[in-house]
């Protein structure tokens, strides 16, 4: 059930409620007293289909009113009726003991939200002479601006008017328009005759529009800027206009082509050389099917990451073109139209079904470790793997008869080594004896949800351009622990949607298609080996933290791309055998490797490809 209310206000004996509800038919009551109201005023919120990735219509998604009771409201309860059922959505107490209780939720909310920014993403706390940045990024945070409501669109526009662009120079250069549709600033209207029309092109660059936009007003000076730079492709930023306001801004990553594949995330305009287009485009072609074409040709690609263009219409995704590029290319892979009609699932086919070798590292935790064991060998449907356990330092007896249980399989080995704690030596020994074509690094504390787990990483991990393979990992309360990395997060890199519900639907892509990520945490994470050792394997001076960044970035660096695959989940309790960084030398460690990557991948840092520089670093996928 998906619903929200955004916003309420109670003065005396009125109240005021927006929100909104997915579904065809509800009714929202609220009750105050023996009194029962029902809402009358339910409007569109094309926000909510731009949510769930459905044709943007006009619907009745939303309501928003004033309510009048006829006595002082001290408690409401606000109901949703929908197919005969009625559901409690939220209980609002006006009384003043009560809203002194909510003021102190609020203070131990922020408190809460400081133990969670020091707790972090990778298992510490951090040292006393940091407290202070953080402790000023929590409670200096500005109220957060929601992407998808309409409700703030005046806000949305204001940040826009905060956008700088070049004013200078604003005369179309070496560019020749061409569209679908006829407009004042179409040179050339597309017939299925887009052959011939690049024929009678004498500029060396062509903007292709599919629709109706509306350039902004210095568009020109910011393209002539590029122009010069000989890019092959040129794509930008854009948002909506929907009754006359704009909307809801599609803020891009860099090009990206296994999301591409997924969705046509770069939109209705684009600028290509003319000799690409006259390569790659049939009289038909749209400009998805170009943008396909162009996977693995080129990467020679320019994306502005501003605001340069408003659309009137919705981005098609034809299921057709991307069969058409798979089949065109010889690559052996299903594509599955998602629930949203919009985005597109790749399902790679196995080559020749390689060994897969599992390496897990473990201390003591017999119950922790047999869970995960257990999950592997009972859910696994693919069975070409080994498990390669790494014993290290264990002292516990529980532990060493289960090592002794489940090497009584023939796909299992254990190899014990006494050092002191080093994630990255312990996987760089382990994968030194296996035998698999292909790695899976793993935690001791995972546990399967999905049983072909191994069939749909393998499918990415064996493509040539493919670098590190991340799955999405799941708190035991089922909130999400790993969507992917986002570089700069927290000042250095943090996990993508942490502590969101499982179920949560992102307003971008990341989370309904295989997306490409700058990194994925190695709590679960699959390479194949050759390209493990083409990069040296995890760097052993990062001991603990950060190493699994440090790898995706090396591969990266090599030209692979880093993929994150939403629809892989495991259960992850979190280190729980490895316990805190409390101790001045393990603080101490933490700062060195922090400070370890800070120098050796700034550039990262500062900008991820994969994550637009519009986007806060405090707030996944919400403007600064």
């Amino acid at each position: 059930m998906n619903y929200n209310i955004d916003d309420f206000k109670i003065n005396n004996n009125k109240i005021y409620i927006n929100g909104w509800a997915h579904f065809e038919k509800y009714k929202i009551i609220i009750q105050s007293g023996e009194e029962n109201k029902y809402l009358d005023n339910y409007t569109s919120r094309y926000d909510i289909n731009m949510l769930f990735h459905e044709k943007i219509e006009d619907n009745l998604y939303g309501f928003k009113q004033e309510v009048e009771f006829n006595n002082k409201i001290k408690k409401v309860n606000i109901y949703i009726i929908t197919n005969d059922e009625k559901i409690l959505i939220r209980t609002i107490d006006n009384r003043k003991i009560i809203n002194y209780i909510r003021n102190i939720k609020k203070i131990l909310g922020k408190v809460k939200r400081i133990i969670m920014f020091l707790w972090r993403e990778y298992h510490f706390l951090v040292p006393p002479k940091m407290w202070g940045k953080y402790f000023k990024i929590i409670f200096n945070r500005k109220q957060k601006l929601e992407v998808f409501n309409p409700e703030i669109d005046s806000e949305y526009n204001t940040w826009l008017t905060r956008q700088t662009y070049l004013k200078d120079d604003n005369k179309k250069k070496n560019i020749t328009i061409v569209g679908t549709e006829k407009h004042d600033y179409i040179d050339y209207v597309i017939e299925n005759n887009l052959k011939e029309i690049i024929s009678k092109i004498n500029t060396d660059y062509v903007c292709l529009i599919e629709g109706n936009i509306k350039f902004i007003n210095y568009f020109y000076s910011e393209l002539n800027s590029v122009l010069d730079k000989n890019y092959d492709l040129i794509y930008f930023d854009n948002d909506l206009i929907r009754n006359n306001k704009y909307c809801s801004p599609n803020l891009k990553p860099d090009w990206s082509r296994d999301t591409l594949l997924g969705v046509n995330y770069i939109g209705n305009c684009i600028v290509i050389k003319k000799n690409i287009l006259k390569k790659y485009a049939d009289n038909n072609s749209s400009i998805y099917q170009i943008l396909l074409n162009l996977i693995g040709k080129t990467n020679n690609i320019m994306h502005i990451s501003k605001i340069m263009y408003h659309d009137y219409g919705n981005i098609k995704n034809e299921i057709k073109e991307v069969e058409k590029y798979l089949e065109k290319n010889n690559i052996k892979a299903k594509v599955k139209k998602n629930t949203d009609g919009i985005t597109n699932t790749i399902s790679y086919e196995i080559i020749k079904k390689p060994l897969v070798s599992i390496i897990i590292p473990t201390k003591d935790h017999a119950d922790i470790l047999d869970n995960c064991l257990k999950s592997i060998y009972e859910k696994t449907t693919y069975k070409n793997f080994e498990i390669i356990l790494i014993d290290n330092n264990s002292t516990e007896k529980e532990t060493f008869n289960l090592i002794k249980k489940y090497e009584k399989k023939s796909n299992f080995k254990s190899k014990r080594i006494e050092c002191e704690f080093n994630y990255s030596y312990l996987n760089n020994e382990a994968v030194k004896i296996s035998k698999g074509d292909f790695i899976v690094l793993l935690n001791n504390d995972i546990e399967l949800i999905s049983g072909d787990w191994l069939e749909k990483m393998l499918g990415y991990a064996q493509q040539p351009h493919i670098g590190a393979v991340g799955a999405k990992l799941i708190f035991e309360d089922n909130t999400i622990q790993h969507a992917g990395i986002i570089m700069g997060k927290g000042g250095l890199a943090g996990h993508a949607h942490y502590g969101k519900d499982r179920s949560f639907i992102s307003h971008q892509f990341e989370l309904k298609i295989p997306y490409d990520y700058s990194a994925c945490t190695a709590a679960c994470l699959m390479v194949e080996k050759k390209k493990y050792k083409e990069v040296n394997g995890l760097e052993e001076k990062l001991k603990v933290a950060f190493n699994d960044v440090d790898f995706n970035l090396k591969l990266l660096e090599k030209g692979y791309n880093n993929i994150f695959l939403p629809n892989v989940m495991l259960y992850h309790y979190e280190s729980k055998s490895r316990g805190l960084d409390t101790t001045p030398e393990k603080q101490k460690r933490f700062v060195q490797e922090w400070s370890f990557i800070t120098n050796k991948w700034d550039k990262y840092i500062k900008h991820d490809k994969f994550y637009n520089d519009n986007f806060s670093k405090d707030y996944d996928y919400m403007l600064k």
